[in-house]
């Protein structure tokens, strides 16, 4: 029964990170100008937790996905760096109130 146990415990936490991404959201300087938030103190501490929720992927080795509205110019840059040397994907999205079915990818 005790292997039982240990077995369970060694092996259901690699059963949920091979489950697990962290998934960012149109956090893109086009948003940022459009609710004229870019200086207000709420955005630099998201981005600020957000940083810290990367640099945990990253050494963990989890997926990271940005998912990005085109024509809102680029996701912010303090994010994407914190992944400086780590492969993460962008997803493009066409629609501003969802998917399509038509977004495209870029490989960072």
């Amino acid at each position: 029964m005790i292997n039982f146990i240990i077995f369970f415990i060694l092996l259901i936490p690699n059963l949920w990170a091979q489950n697990t991404a962290v998934v960012i959201v149109d956090m893109q300087y086009g948003f940022y100008s459009r609710g004229r938030v870019l200086q207000a103190e709420g955005l630099i501490k998201l981005v600020k937790k957000l940083q810290e929720l990367l640099t945990w992927a990253k050494n963990k080795k989890v997926p990271a996905i940005f998912f990005k509205y085109k024509g809102y110019q680029e996701t912010d840059s303090a994010l994407t760096s914190t992944l400086r040397g780590y492969k993460f994907k962008t997803i493009i999205k066409n629609e501003d109130n969802g998917f399509d079915g038509q977004s495209g990818y870029e490989n960072n």
